[in-house]
């Protein structure tokens, strides 16, 4: 098959058109930052008249974990809590931690209790993760 100038000009166009001079590097996916699970939760001994907040982090790779729980309360009704008692903990190189936080209940009744949990990973700063509320009655 014999190509005229049109046919070469044409196809030679094409291969200019397929070339790429980008040095941009293609997205690469970085395995090595974890992926990780916060959980903040609260427990109440009526008996001892204490709470318990504990919050954990668990990640699929090693890092560095930080954790501060605050047990905080609130008037029944009130829409803001108030820290009791905050602790703060962090490991290197690990893949789960956990902080807890052991306050008195205060005195009185009709208030609700909770636990405020702040993590960061790697330095990093993630959602403040809160439990659920408790009464310690």
């Amino acid at each position: 098959m014999v190509l005229g100038m049109r046919g070469l000009l044409a196809l030679g166009m094409l291969l200019v058109v397929g070339c790429s001079d980008s040095t941009e590097p293609l997205p690469v996916s970085d395995s090595s930052v974890p992926s990780c699970t916060i959980t903040a939760t609260i427990t109440a001994d009526t008996g001892q008249r204490t709470i318990t907040g504990v919050g954990n982090a668990a990640c699929d790779h090693p890092a560095t974990i930080s954790i501060e729980v605050c047990t905080q309360y609130a008037p029944a009704g009130a829409p803001t809590f108030t820290d009791i008692m905050c602790t703060s903990s962090s490991l290197s190189s690990t893949m789960s931690h956990a902080v807890s936080n052991l306050s008195a209940c205060l005195i009185g009744t009709d208030k609700s209790y909770r636990a405020q949990v702040n993590v960061k990973i790697d330095g990093v700063e993630q959602p403040q993760k809160l439990s659920a509320t408790v009464a310690c009655d």
